[in-house]
Protein backbone atom coordinates (compact mmCIF):
# COMPACT_ATOMS: atom_id res chain seq x y z
CA UNK A 1 0.00 0.00 0.00
CA UNK A 2 1.03 3.90 -0.33
CA UNK A 3 -0.98 5.59 2.11
CA UNK A 4 2.00 6.46 4.40
CA UNK A 5 1.69 6.07 8.07
CA UNK A 6 -0.99 7.25 10.35
CA UNK A 7 -0.93 7.60 14.35
CA UNK A 8 -4.56 7.72 16.03
CA UNK A 9 -3.90 9.82 19.23
CA UNK A 10 -5.64 9.23 22.64
CA UNK A 11 -8.57 11.87 22.01
CA UNK A 12 -9.36 10.18 18.38
CA UNK A 13 -7.71 12.19 16.07
CA UNK A 14 -5.64 10.80 13.29
CA UNK A 15 -2.34 12.19 11.72
CA UNK A 16 -1.09 11.29 8.63
CA UNK A 17 2.74 11.20 7.45
CA UNK A 18 3.44 11.27 3.96
CA UNK A 19 6.82 11.72 2.49
CA UNK A 20 7.64 15.32 1.48
CA UNK A 21 9.54 16.25 -1.52
CA UNK A 22 13.48 18.24 -0.34
CA UNK A 23 12.35 16.79 3.12
CA UNK A 24 15.04 14.91 5.07
CA UNK A 25 12.79 14.47 8.03
CA UNK A 26 9.57 13.55 6.65
CA UNK A 27 8.75 9.48 5.93
CA UNK A 28 10.68 8.23 3.44
CA UNK A 29 8.28 6.82 1.29
CA UNK A 30 4.30 6.67 1.27
CA UNK A 31 5.10 2.18 0.51
CA UNK A 32 5.18 1.29 4.55
CA UNK A 33 4.94 -2.23 5.17
CA UNK A 34 6.80 -2.95 8.38
CA UNK A 35 7.05 -1.68 11.69
CA UNK A 36 8.78 -2.94 15.14
CA UNK A 37 9.99 -1.54 18.14
CA UNK A 38 12.96 -1.38 19.83
CA UNK A 39 13.31 -2.21 23.54
CA UNK A 40 13.85 1.46 24.46
CA UNK A 41 10.31 2.16 22.93
CA UNK A 42 11.54 3.77 19.48
CA UNK A 43 9.06 2.73 16.57
CA UNK A 44 11.01 2.01 13.22
CA UNK A 45 9.13 2.32 9.83
CA UNK A 46 10.52 -0.07 7.13
CA UNK A 47 9.35 1.54 3.38
CA UNK A 48 9.82 0.75 0.26
CA UNK A 49 12.82 3.85 -0.21
CA UNK A 50 14.28 3.36 3.41
CA UNK A 51 14.32 2.74 6.80
CA UNK A 52 13.84 5.84 9.18
CA UNK A 53 12.47 5.95 13.42
CA UNK A 54 10.03 8.24 14.32
CA UNK A 55 11.42 10.89 17.34
CA UNK A 56 8.16 11.86 18.43
CA UNK A 57 7.79 14.81 16.11
CA UNK A 58 8.49 13.54 12.39
CA UNK A 59 11.39 10.89 10.99
CA UNK A 60 14.81 10.84 11.19
CA UNK A 61 16.21 8.48 8.29
CA UNK A 62 19.03 5.81 8.41
CA UNK A 63 21.74 7.19 5.85
CA UNK A 64 21.11 4.93 2.29
CA UNK A 65 24.47 3.87 2.42
CA UNK A 66 23.43 1.78 5.67
CA UNK A 67 21.67 -0.68 3.33
CA UNK A 68 21.87 -3.08 0.96
CA UNK A 69 19.04 -1.53 -0.90
CA UNK A 70 16.30 0.88 0.04
CA UNK A 71 13.39 -1.16 -0.57
CA UNK A 72 13.00 -2.50 2.98
CA UNK A 73 10.74 -5.90 2.96
CA UNK A 74 11.79 -7.07 7.07
CA UNK A 75 12.27 -5.46 10.12
CA UNK A 76 12.84 -6.85 13.64
CA UNK A 77 14.23 -7.05 16.63
CA UNK A 78 16.59 -8.94 18.92
CA UNK A 79 17.05 -10.16 22.50
CA UNK A 80 19.61 -7.34 22.71
CA UNK A 81 17.73 -4.33 20.86
CA UNK A 82 19.71 -4.53 17.73
CA UNK A 83 17.20 -3.71 14.80
CA UNK A 84 17.16 -6.49 11.78
CA UNK A 85 16.90 -4.82 8.25
CA UNK A 86 15.76 -7.23 5.42
CA UNK A 87 16.12 -6.13 1.97
CA UNK A 88 15.97 -7.96 -1.64
CA UNK A 89 19.78 -7.59 -1.51
CA UNK A 90 20.98 -8.61 2.09
CA UNK A 91 20.58 -7.93 5.64
CA UNK A 92 21.84 -5.07 7.29
CA UNK A 93 21.87 -4.56 11.09
CA UNK A 94 21.84 -1.66 13.45
CA UNK A 95 23.05 -1.97 16.81
CA UNK A 96 21.51 -0.35 20.16
CA UNK A 97 24.54 2.01 20.29
CA UNK A 98 23.72 3.21 16.84
CA UNK A 99 26.36 1.46 14.58
CA UNK A 100 25.15 0.07 11.53
CA UNK A 101 26.54 -2.97 10.07
CA UNK A 102 25.95 -3.98 5.94
CA UNK A 103 26.27 -7.94 5.59
CA UNK A 104 26.63 -9.23 9.30
CA UNK A 105 27.78 -12.53 7.65
CA UNK A 106 29.97 -12.00 5.11
CA UNK A 107 31.93 -15.47 4.51
CA UNK A 108 28.12 -16.12 3.57
CA UNK A 109 28.31 -16.04 -0.38
CA UNK A 110 25.24 -16.03 -1.27
CA UNK A 111 21.97 -13.42 -0.19
CA UNK A 112 20.36 -13.25 3.01
CA UNK A 113 17.08 -11.67 3.00
CA UNK A 114 15.89 -11.24 6.91
CA UNK A 115 16.80 -12.34 10.20
CA UNK A 116 13.50 -14.29 11.07
CA UNK A 117 14.31 -14.51 14.89
CA UNK A 118 17.18 -14.93 17.96
CA UNK A 119 16.12 -18.35 19.69
CA UNK A 120 17.04 -18.52 23.42
CA UNK A 121 19.96 -20.06 22.90
CA UNK A 122 21.18 -16.97 21.07
CA UNK A 123 20.90 -18.88 17.38
CA UNK A 124 19.91 -16.69 14.04
CA UNK A 125 17.40 -17.81 11.96
CA UNK A 126 18.02 -16.84 8.88
CA UNK A 127 15.83 -16.51 5.57
CA UNK A 128 17.91 -17.10 2.79
CA UNK A 129 18.43 -17.66 -1.15
CA UNK A 130 18.11 -21.42 -0.69
CA UNK A 131 15.64 -21.43 2.54
CA UNK A 132 15.93 -21.33 5.82
CA UNK A 133 19.22 -20.84 7.76
CA UNK A 134 20.97 -20.10 10.77
CA UNK A 135 23.89 -19.08 12.74
CA UNK A 136 26.45 -21.68 13.57
CA UNK A 137 29.31 -19.89 15.71
CA UNK A 138 29.61 -17.42 12.72
CA UNK A 139 28.77 -19.13 9.56
CA UNK A 140 25.50 -19.88 8.05
CA UNK A 141 24.65 -22.89 7.42
CA UNK A 142 20.85 -24.36 5.59
CA UNK A 143 18.74 -26.64 6.86
CA UNK A 144 17.31 -28.42 4.82
CA UNK A 145 13.26 -29.00 4.45
CA UNK A 146 11.61 -31.78 2.75
CA UNK A 147 7.72 -31.82 2.04
CA UNK A 148 5.91 -34.89 1.23
CA UNK A 149 3.52 -33.13 -1.37
CA UNK A 150 6.52 -31.47 -3.04
CA UNK A 151 7.81 -35.00 -3.31
CA UNK A 152 11.06 -33.11 -2.83
CA UNK A 153 12.83 -30.56 -1.05
CA UNK A 154 11.05 -26.91 -0.44
CA UNK A 155 11.78 -22.80 -0.09
CA UNK A 156 8.52 -21.31 1.30
CA UNK A 157 8.90 -17.53 2.49
CA UNK A 158 9.53 -17.09 6.00
CA UNK A 159 9.19 -13.34 5.82
CA UNK A 160 5.58 -14.12 7.77
CA UNK A 161 6.27 -17.87 8.70
CA UNK A 162 6.37 -16.88 12.40
CA UNK A 163 2.48 -15.29 12.16
CA UNK A 164 -0.63 -17.19 12.14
Amino acid sequence: ANGGLHRLSPDGAITSFMPRAGDPRSLPDAGVGQLAMTPDGTLWIGTKNGVARWTGRDFERLVPEALNSQAVNGLSVDVDGALWIGTPRGVSVRHPDGSVSRSPWRGYGKTLFHMLLRDRGGIFWLDTVDGLGRDSDGVVLNVALYSNSAHGAVRPSWLTGDKD
